[in-house]
């Protein structure tokens, strides 16, 4: 009996000293992923929020933010897988914290200025626990403890040929 009194003693002060809810747990982790993906968007190219869908089904509170960048693929300048990382970084930290409402998952479409208006993203990164967008609804809205990004598509050579094959 004295061993069973222990166990649960020492179970109460794990409660009590972790402070035993959700809640706690989130206020001081967000700050902490939210300052991460801030770190994460230092020195990206600029770019314009030009669009923003909510693309939630039931359980899973999901949006599309639809950018364009300043700078694209040149003979001189080169936009890199990492520069996609960090515009989206930069597009999540401004839109999926308080004060604006919580997500399961977010998917930044990156589009080059001067591209069509129709053509498809020239990057897609996704903001889902373990990076994938499918798995938005196994957390809680605002619970990026398992949040990567993660480059879902990228459209770059497509929209070339397209361009190609139909100029304005």
């Amino acid at each position: 009996m004295k061993l069973k009194s222990i166990v649960c003693g020492m179970i109460a002060c794990s409660v009590i000293a972790c402070g035993g809810g959700e809640t706690e747990r989130d206020s001081k982790t967000q700050p902490t992923i939210e300052h991460d993906l801030k770190a994460r968007a230092v020195n990206a190219p600029s770019y314009v929020l030009t669009g923003t869908r909510d693309v939630s089904f039931p359980g899973a509170v999901r949006k599309v933010f639809q950018v364009r960048v300043d700078r694209q693929n040149t003979a001189d300048v080169q936009f890199s897988k990492d520069d996609a990382i960090k515009v989206a970084a930069g597009v999540i930290a401004k839109n999926c914290f308080p004060p604006n409402p919580r997500v399961n998952a977010a998917a930044v479409h990156i589009q080059f200025h001067g591209r069509r208006a129709d053509s498809v993203a020239d990057y897609t990164v996704n903001w889902a626990p373990n990076g994938e967008w499918g798995n938005a609804n196994t957390v809680r809205a605002g619970d990026y403890d398992t949040f990567k990004l993660l480059i879902d598509f990228e459209g770059v050579e497509i929209n070339d040929q397209v361009e190609k094959a139909f100029p304005r």
